[in-house]
């Protein structure tokens, strides 16, 4: 926005004030229509505080919440507060918001401040901010600010101090020559850019120094706002450009740094007092009585008091501390899985149970006349090999058999299928088996092409109680642990400063899949930020691998690149034997991994193993053949996709939920080992160089954002070089806004995604209908006029799936498999039609029914039996 115009019809005499828009006077420029009334421009003009336009009374606390919303856009003048690279929220914003907060409640002075974590503004996007001022107690309130992404997600607490009732003014004196007598004039050429090579870059909004003198330990000064932010400075307690430009007075009190640069913040704020608002131009006295503690007092041009700062502790801050709070790729894109009790479960009466050697027998299963409407299948007991590589290939091979016999049987759609394991799930106990982990995967992501068709259970026994509770769960996911259940959700990292630790310069680096395009990043990340210098690098290809010898003359260290296959021990342990004593291992990156995307109906056991080879098998031999090392870091590239269960991605989840399970058990175990289940890379690599811009478009509207080069790197330091990083970390970006969008138009969203949104109220102004109301719009109407009915919402659905804004981009003769409709999007197609219907669809109704119209006819005739067929009695479901 760039101008506003507001027409005026009529002004009542009575209005005294205008509810605008709060960003409609946050530029620099503005045309006013000239019939307004200046009293009424003024007003609405002066009405708002600039970062926090609302104030919400507490109810009987006498406390208030102070909320507002920043960006660039709307504020661009933050963009001049840069700190080693990083667009900061400037430390006098806090104080001023905190100080705003207290002139609402009754304790204008802020006895304290602590600033536990920097806010970092985003370059796009906005952020919420909100200020919350407590309960009073003995004169004094709390007070915290917070700040999340404007797209939703969890807050985080940046600040926390108290609010005094308190208030001194300190006595004016206009009589004191300016400067001081005495005063020793300090030349400012050249004093911001000097700032900039201690790290502050500091725009022109915040170049406010006009002159300084030195008045014996004291520094004085002129301070002044720019003229565009002169406007503005009415609406603020004291405008934070002109505090944080009289805070850099202090760069001439403090001592001088000693050896590396050194990048002071605002750390606590002792005794601050806003004592005159609106000021564009005071002077400043400041002093450093203790090493990084200044005092501070501002007058306006005639001496007369405006603030007082107490005292003010500064804190040193790194570049790498600054990128790990970013707020792309910060805490907003850190997330954990977190299980929490579960109590709506009703144990079954009847069940059916498939033993060790019977996981194909699902035909034998649907003939049964009798059969219950439960299956219960005994993972754990279907093979009992000692060979963990073995196992796990073993068990993800036979559950995929199962899976697809269950959900190709299309008599079978009414039952469940529920999938019990032992010690596949960390909850209370050491996750005691990775090959059952791989079986989680691999059915979460079956579980996501094929609603409420299967069911995941890890018991700790398998007493009939237990079975029975297995048997009679609802959810897609439950953890059974001495009777108690428990279902996952994903939830946001907890807080911190996650800054990254220090690698030892002379250990070496193994990085696998090293020259693909993830390793590749790692690699130049670990040598730029970190000052790696030791890099052993391995793919199938080694030097031969495209870019492999470009990258090798880049990185500029002592680098090897090995063909070396992670899978065979022989060669791993032969690669690993020839690292020099003088640099030992000290840490491992696996990155490498294979990708083969299919739904689960067209997914083979032999893709299957080629998939799960470079986490399992390989993942298998670096766990073993580097725990005498013991090297400090240990992390391993994992997926979303194994946590998430993402549709057509059936093997790669099962790869990784096996690879989550072994470093729990390494860090069970007192070892190294952190599991990262990156989300979706903006940058193309060899495992998502098969998505094209249609898969790429359907993750986006579900919510998740691609992460970007320097997004990733950040999250990297913060989870992998900390020894305190829970084992399984999700770092990934997400649009809560659009994944809320998701989920309210029907779209397949992951459960784990779902926890992270309120379940959405039905609305009654979009085009989804729901199912009664169709049952009754059908009624009455011709076979012809269903159809017509049928195929407008099939066309609708089909539209959706396909990212287009109306059911006209889909005619009803068009073939699916013609207007860009492929395996997946059919699945998500059949989905959708089956919540809009409420039928049971079997796996192939598109392949059967390849256009809107003929889809429209199948879906008339099966509503149509669904009306006419008997209820049973006996069916509680």
């Amino acid at each position: 926005v760039r101008g506003i115009h507001i027409n005026w019809t009529q002004v009542l005499p009575t209005a005294q004030r205008v509810p605008l828009p709060t960003y409609a006077f946050q530029h620099q420029r503005y045309w006013l229509d000239r019939s307004v009334p200046a009293a009424v421009i003024e007003a609405a003009n002066t009405n708002t505080h600039p970062l926090a336009a609302t104030v919400v009374n507490i109810p009987d606390t006498g406390g208030v919440i102070l909320s507002g919303r920043i960006a660039t856009a709307t504020h661009p003048w933050l963009l001049d507060h840069a700190v080693s690279g990083t667009i900061l929220l400037p430390g006098a914003v806090l104080a001023e918001l905190a100080v705003h907060a207290g002139d609402e409640t009754g304790t204008p002075t802020l006895e304290e401040l602590v600033i536990g974590q920097p806010v970092v503004v985003p370059t796009g996007g906005a952020l919420q901010l909100h200020v919350l001022v407590g309960v009073e107690e003995g004169g004094r309130r709390d007070v915290r600010v917070y700040s999340r992404a404007d797209a939703g997600g969890s807050w985080t607490e940046h600040a926390t101090g108290t609010l005094s009732a308190k208030s001194l003014l300190p006595a004016s004196d206009p009589a004191i020559p300016w400067p001081p007598a005495g005063a020793e004039a300090i030349a400012l050429d050249g004093f911001y850019d000097g700032m900039a090579a201690a790290g502050y870059e500091y725009g022109p909004a915040f170049q406010g120094l006009r002159a300084v003198w030195r008045d014996g330990k004291d520094v004085v000064a002129e301070v002044a706002v720019p003229e565009s932010q002169a406007g503005v400075a009415g609406r603020f307690g004291i405008h934070p450009a002109l505090l944080d430009a009289a805070l850099h007075v202090g760069s001439f009190c403090l001592p001088a740094p000693s050896g590396e640069r050194v990048t002071l913040l605002p750390f606590t704020w002792n005794d601050v007092q806003l004592h005159a608002s609106g000021a564009t131009s005071v002077r400043v006295r400041a002093s450093a009585p203790v090493g990084q503690t200044l005092t501070v007092s501002i007058t306006d041009p005639q001496g007369v008091p405006v603030a007082t700062i107490g005292s003010l502790e500064l804190r040193a801050i790194s570049a790498e501390q600054l990128g790990a709070l970013s707020p792309s790729a910060g805490i907003e894109s850190l997330h954990v899985v977190e299980w929490t009790e579960h109590s709506q479960v009703i144990p079954a009466e009847r069940w059916g149970v498939l033993g060790s050697d019977q996981y194909r027998d699902v035909h034998a299963y649907a003939a049964d006349p009798e059969r219950p409407g439960v299956l219960l299948a005994d993972v754990s007991t279907w093979d009992h090999s000692e060979d963990p590589v073995a196992r796990a290939h073993a068990l993800a091979a036979q559950a995929l058999m199962l899976v697809q016999g269950w959900v190709t049987r299309p008599d079978l759609t009414e039952e469940r299928l529920v999938l019990v394991t032992t010690g596949a799930v960390s909850r209370g106990s050491v996750p005691t088996d990775p090959a059952a982990a791989a079986v989680w995967g691999l059915v979460r992501s079956a579980q996501s092409e094929h609603p409420d068709r299967l069911v995941l259970v890890d018991a700790d026994d398998r007493s009939p109680s237990t079975l029975a509770i297995a048997a009679g769960i609802t959810v897609s996911e439950l953890v059974l642990r001495g009777g108690r259940a428990q279902t996952p959700r994903l939830v946001p990292a907890p807080a911190g400063q996650r800054a990254a630790a220090e690698l030892n310069p002379d250990g070496t680096v193994l990085i696998t899949g090293g020259t693909g395009t993830l390793g590749a990043l790692t690699a130049r990340h670990l040598v730029s930020a970190h000052g790696t210098q030791h890099l052993l690098l391995t793919s199938r290809r080694g030097l031969d691998a495209p870019g492999a010898a470009k990258l090798a003359a880049e990185l500029g260290v002592d680098v090897r690149i090995v063909a070396c296959d992670v899978t065979d021990r022989d060669a791993l342990d032969g690669l690993l034997d020839s690292i020099p004593a003088e640099h030992p291992l000290t840490a491992v990156v696996h990155t490498a991994g294979a990708l083969d995307d299919a739904v689960l109906t067209d997914l083979t056991p032999e893709r299957l193993a080629a998939v799960l080879a470079p986490k399992v098998d390989a993942l298998l031999n670096l766990d073993t053949l580097t725990r005498a090392a013991n090297p400090a870091v240990f992390a391993v590239y994992s997926s979303a996709t194994g946590v998430l269960g993402t549709a057509g991605q059936a093997a790669y989840a099962a790869a990784n939920t096996f690879a989550d399970a072994l470093v729990q058990q390494r860090r069970d175990a007192g070892l190294s080992g952190v599991s990262l289940a990156w989300g979706l890379w903006a940058d193309y690599s060899e495992l998502s160089a098969g998505l094209g811009g249609t898969d790429r478009d359907r993750t986006r509207r579900g919510g998740v954002v691609p992460l970007t080069a320097d997004e990733g790197m950040a999250l990297f330091d913060a989870v992998a070089l900390r020894a305190d990083s829970p084992a399984l970390t999700v770092p990934m970006t997400l649009d809560l806004a659009s994944l809320r969008s998701a989920v309210s138009s029907g779209d397949a969203v992951p459960t784990l995604l779902r926890t992270l949104v309120p379940a959405p109220r039905r609305s009654l102004a979009g085009q989804a209908v729901p199912v009664e109301s169709l049952h009754t719009r059908l009624v009455g109407l011709s076979d012809e006029e269903q159809k017509a009915v049928l195929t407008e919402l099939v066309r609708d659905h089909a539209a959706a799936v396909l990212g287009h804004g109306d059911r006209e981009a889909v005619g009803p003769d068009d073939a699916f498999f013609e207007i860009g409709f492929d395996s997946m999007t059919a699945v998500q197609l059949r989905n959708r039609l089956a919540t809009a219907t409420g039928l049971r669809l079997p796996a192939a109704q598109l392949f059967d029914q390849p256009t809107p119209a003929i889809a429209a006819e199948d879906l008339r005739d099966r509503l149509a039996a669904a009306r006419t067929a008997p209820a049973d009695p006996t069916d509680e479901r």
